[in-house]
């Protein structure tokens, strides 16, 4: 008894933290999404206010510039009776965004004033058209956008209008009233391809000949089917000195983790090709991003690893100098040539698939090699992090092992940051693939890290807190009795209720 006691108040506080942190799922944002019609006066709101065909949901940042599917809130509105007894001014929409099921709606898009999130500023205040007919519908003015990014996984609409219910007494009685109200998910969009991993856990990029290759591929909401029922599609390419031709093409559908696989063969690795093949994902036909793998002979034989040096932050406009180096298995030959890239972003998300990309500083070049090493420069022109993805080529043409990545913050006017706010994402990584590039990642620029060691009072947390503290306390009353027990019990779930909350509710960790 004493034991379930325990195993119980533990296990009912690990689910309370895990399916408010995400670990546990099943906590999911609850939506009404069956519009919400008023009666005013005698006007009311009728039929689906979010459009188009009443749509229950919309998939997120799914296509290359990181914006939704489109939306669109027409307002409709009834006119109830041949009598009227009161008049319709003005009309607005107002838009909210729910990231989280225990955050409120936050306001997105109201008169005068729209997040940076929708495409579209809001319309403002509108008149409805004239000639409003009893019985009959009357469609308002739309408002169509598209959100970017996912950070927001619900929206809701809510047409208000300004409503005289006594038009003997035009001078008064005015009210702004909510005729219709409507809610829908937003779908995160992305995909994903990753590297595998060896033996010692870092993903690897180069294979030789007679390996199984399984690329790990991971896929949210599509948009339109690519063929047979499936919404995303993966390419393989042969190297570009080789024609580019596709090497094997497969599709998968919604949420899927799966893997993409093929065997290196000898006709795979040719000592004057680059041996880079382009593994693509694509979404709606839309080609999303890409990772490079490469072929060797033998393994054993590659370079080792790029190094870099280089600063982890840098202004904008200035010449940024990173130098590369790297070493071969044999002291009879040197390097050749570095193979890199630089990019807008972090070192998580997939090569831009357009070469005119904007996310692009610098598409895949080579640099020659002087002494085992080589010096790059470039210039970042906006506030971003940037990041290089170099492998390394010796004089028999066989590559590194693995991708290197450096990733630096690239500052305007706000100056440099705070080192621990880009800890992790600057410096060396080795590159495992990643996803689609949503949108940009968090901005250091934004001023938050001021408050980035601010303990912010979390009310779900302290109550998720404090329920293990008394789990602990009533373990002891219960199962020990005695008071000195009760009082190490009350320490250790004090100690443990503290670790919890810096730990799942504040920023404080990360």
């Amino acid at each position: 008894m004493k034991k379930f006691i325990f195993i119980f108040v533990v296990v009912i506080a690990i689910i309370a933290v895990g399916l408010y942190s995400g670990f546990i799922p099943g906590l999911s944002i609850n939506i009404n999404d069956e519009t919400i019609n008023k009666d005013e006066g005698k006007f009311s709101g009728v039929g689906e206010l979010i459009q188009p065909e009443n749509r229950k949901g919309f998939i997120c940042s799914y296509k290359d510039d990181g914006l939704s599917e489109s939306i669109s809130i027409i307002g409709k509105i009834e006119l109830n009776d041949y009598i009227w007894t009161s008049s319709m001014g003005s009309c607005r929409y107002m838009i909210y965004g729910k990231m989280n099921p225990w955050d409120s709606w936050e306001p997105l898009s109201v008169p005068g004033q729209t997040s940076m999130y929708i495409s579209n500023p809001n319309p403002g205040l509108f008149e409805p058209p004239g000639g409003i007919m009893t019985g009959g519908v009357t469609n308002l003015d739309s408002y169509d956008f598209r959100l970017l990014g996912h950070d927001y996984h619900a929206i809701r609409a809510e047409l208000w209008c300004y409503i005289n219910h006594n038009i003997l007494d035009p001078l008064h009685g005015h009210e702004w009233r909510l005729m219709q109200r409507d809610e829908a998910h937003l779908y995160e969009g992305w995909g994903g391809l990753y590297l595998p991993t060896g033996d010692d856990g870092r993903p690897r990029s180069t294979f030789e000949i007679g390996e199984t290759v399984n690329i790990r591929v991971k896929t949210t909401y599509g948009g339109e089917v690519v063929g047979e029922g499936k919404t995303w599609r993966v390419v393989m390419y042969y190297p570009s000195d080789k024609g580019g031709a596709e090497f094997k093409t497969q599709d998968y559908g919604d949420n899927v983790d799966t893997t993409f696989d093929f065997t290196i063969t000898n006709e795979m690795w040719d000592p004057s090709s680059t041996n880079e093949y382009r593994i693509e994902i694509f979404n709606t036909l839309v080609p999303r991003g890409y990772v490079p793998v490469y072929t060797i002979d033998i393994l054993s034989s590659a370079p080792s690893d790029v190094s870099f040096t280089a600063p982890t932050q840098a202004e904008v406009g200035d010449t940024v100098e990173v130098t590369m180096s790297a070493s071969t298995s044999s002291s009879d030959i040197d390097i050749d040539h570095f193979r890199y890239d630089v990019i807008y972003g972090t070192s998580d998300v997939l090569l831009p698939s357009d070469p005119l990309s904007p996310k692009w500083i610098i598409p895949p070049i080579d640099a020659d090699a002087s002494s085992n090493q080589a010096t790059i420069r470039f210039t970042p022109e906006k506030e971003s992090y940037v990041t290089i993805h170099s492998v390394a080529y010796d004089e028999n043409n066989r590559q590194s092992a693995h991708i290197k990545t450096w990733t630096l913050w690239a500052y305007g006017d706000s100056g440099e940051v705070p080192d621990e706010v880009i800890e992790e994402e600057a410096g060396d990584n080795d590159y495992g693939g990643g996803h689609t590039d949503t949108w940009y990642p968090w901005d250091p620029s934004g001023g938050n890290w001021e408050e980035i060691n601010e303990l912010k009072i979390n009310w779900i947390g302290v109550l998720i807190s404090f329920l293990i503290f008394l789990g602990f306390i009533l373990i002891g009353f219960i199962v020990f009795k005695e008071p000195k027990i009760i009082m190490i019990m009350a320490i250790g779930g004090l100690i443990v209720a503290i670790l919890v909350y810096a730990f799942f509710f504040t920023n404080i960790f990360g």
